[in-house]
């Protein structure tokens, strides 16, 4: 017999709809603080029991819902933010399906208690009742929900232990609560408070309540570009995996999104700038509601873009420009997402003081006289760059005039040991040069100003089928070294740019250079071929360890990192330098005690 169509009764649909919107107690965390915000909630507590599976409680002091809505928040698509289809080309609310309530209905026991402004009292509401009932509260809402998917127990088995979801929850209230500062946060979990937090004045104030241990470890992010607008803040990025494990917040028009177009432009940004990973960061892209699509996904955590490559580059060009400030140069970000920061040093387990400051951006840098333009020349002989000017230093920073100091001495012909102000500075010499010698090769091809030197006999080397025939293609493209594919398959190396000339080994340059392009261009990353060929190029031309150097050829090398864009990292995010606080060492040598 054939089965006939039926429909769905109204408990079976909205259970239905349960499993695509609230998959876990986190996900209906997440509606709930969501219908908070969008009611205007200065101040939000959320109760959390047994992970959120047992109860699920939502306070807060918004406009609240009047007592004839209140049955109305039960049905499926009943919501006050859209009417028509043309509405959902200006969305800018969190929530505007009117799929969360009704579907926390269907999967837990629930209630709603709400009184609006105008009341002189509230009233409650669940679907066990005929009609609201009075009930005293302070104007704002309270949806509890209490025993999750209790009647579906198939679905119950499959949520994790009580502090995994516990942790997924409190996840979710970090990740509203970032956006959302001027909303208090109070979350409580089996009668423990797990986070308390105060209005805040700005995104970063807020981040810092959050982080402490990020203080003065973060680098703000503001950039606007027509309609488009980026602010935020990257975790320094010798956090390394430590940063990342803080997390990685992306939001667009406040709604917090998991897309990969973005995390792909941050990604790119970042590529040169971690050694163990990406470092965390908070963004916030804002964009006008018509050019952004947040209706493609349940959760609304993805999200589609009319534009998606400009986009795309605007974010990568906006961090990238964050990362790029040069050491000590004082910077202020005058957005709501970003505080003024300070860019002081590399990260260090060292450090605890704040590198908090109000100090802007200063004017065109001049050179300075005396030692430091001595310092500049006696590195131009040292490193054979007469052929590209070196850049003004800076006339202020954090540490007088020297952010960096003054080199007292080599470790092992490895490392540069300098003192500031602050304390001891261990500079890592191969990856400081090599940091420099990229961002050099960069700006001077950019600029066309990238000059090759001939070798005096070319030099054969030998190739894989793969790289040969990288090299027929890509010849003409090769930035850095001058090649050509040869009849048996192999390539003639008859130039490098002067900048590395005499420093790296053509036929290992060649190589390197061909296995990056054959990487990136099959990714279609064009852009990422040509950093990494500039960066192998960078890399074996760098001073390597065992390299003797004098005491002016060591402040020569200071002074050009603090001159220098993304100076804290080499190419391959390993940390440049270490400040080591002169307190470690009265501490270790127990000074005042």
């Amino acid at each position: 017999m054939k089965q006939r169509i039926k429909q769905l009764s109204p408990e079976v649909a909205n259970q239905v709809a349960a499993g695509e919107v609230i998959e876990r107690p986190a996900a209906a965390l997440k509606e709930l603080i969501e219908n908070s915000l969008d009611a205007d909630a200065t101040s939000i507590e959320i109760i959390i029991v047994g992970g959120g599976a047992d109860m699920l409680e939502v306070q807060d002091d918004g406009i609240g819902i009047v007592v004839d809505d209140l049955p109305r928040t039960l049905f499926r698509h009943a919501t006050s933010k859209i009417e028509t289809v043309e509405d959902f080309l200006s969305i800018n609310t969190y929530g505007f399906r009117g799929e969360a309530l009704a579907s926390l209905a269907a999967v837990s026991d629930f209630s709603i208690a709400s009184r609006a402004a105008d009341d002189d009292h509230g009233y409650i509401f669940s679907p066990a009742i005929v009609s609201p009932r009075p009930q005293p509260m302070a104007v704002g809402t309270i949806v509890t929900a209490r025993g999750l998917f209790a009647n579906l127990p198939a679905r119950r088995r499959f949520l994790r232990t009580a502090s995994t979801e516990g942790a997924h929850c409190a996840n979710t209230a970090i990740i509203a609560a970032l956006a959302a500062y001027t909303t208090a946060f109070k979350v409580t979990s089996n009668g423990r408070e797990r986070l308390n937090l105060p209005v805040a004045t700005d995104g970063g104030e807020r981040l810092e309540k959050l982080f402490p241990r990020l203080q003065g470890y973060t680098l703000p992010v503001h950039d606007a570009a027509s309609a488009l607008t980026l602010n935020g803040h990257v975790f320094s990025p010798t956090l390394g995996a430590t940063g990342k494990s803080i997390g990685q917040f992306l939001y667009v028009n406040g709604r917090f999104v998991r897309d990969r177009l973005l995390r792909r432009a941050v990604s790119d940004a970042l590529r040169s700038m971690s050694h163990d990973g990406e470092p965390g960061y908070a963004l916030f892209l804002t964009l006008p509601t018509e050019a952004v699509d947040v209706n493609t996904h349940p959760a609304k955590l993805e999200v589609r873009f009319i534009e998606p490559r400009a986009v795309f580059e605007f974010v990568r060009r906006a961090v990238d420009k964050a990362l790029a400030i040069p050491l000590g140069v004082p910077l202020s970000a005058p957005n709501n997402n970003s505080r003024a920061t300070t860019i002081t040093q590399s990260a260090t387990p060292f450090s605890t003081a704040s590198t908090l400051s109000t100090t802007r951006l200063p004017t065109t840098p001049q050179p300075q006289a005396g030692s430091n333009k001595e310092a500049v020349e006696a590195w131009r002989r040292m490193f054979n760059e007469a052929k590209i000017a070196a850049p003004a230093l800076p006339t202020t920073a954090l540490f007088g005039e020297e952010p960096l100091g003054r080199a007292l001495g080599q470790l092992h012909n490895i490392y540069i040991i300098a003192e500031n102000n602050n304390g001891l500075v261990v500079v890592d010499m191969h990856a400081a040069h090599e940091r420099i010698l990229y961002e050099d090769l960069k700006t001077a091809y950019d600029n066309g100003k990238l000059i090759m030197q001939p070798l005096l006999a070319p030099v054969c080397v030998p190739l894989s089928p793969v790289q040969a025939a990288t090299l027929a293609e890509f010849a003409g493209e090769l930035v850095g070294i001058t090649a050509t594919p040869t009849d048996n398959d192999d390539g003639n190396v008859s130039a490098v740019a002067s900048i590395i000339a005499g420093r790296a080994d053509p036929a290992t340059l060649l190589v390197e250079m061909l296995d990056a392009v054959s990487q990136d261009t099959a990714a279609g990353e064009t852009r990422s071929a040509r950093d990494s060929i500039l960066s192998s190029a960078a890399c074996h031309a760098a001073v390597r360890a065992n390299h003797h150097l004098n005491i002016d050829e060591m402040n020569a090398l200071l002074r050009r990192m603090e001159i220098t864009e993304r100076s804290g990292s080499c190419n391959h995010g390993r940390p440049c330098w270490q400040q080591i606080e002169r307190g470690y060492f009265d501490r270790i040598f127990r000074r005042g005690q």
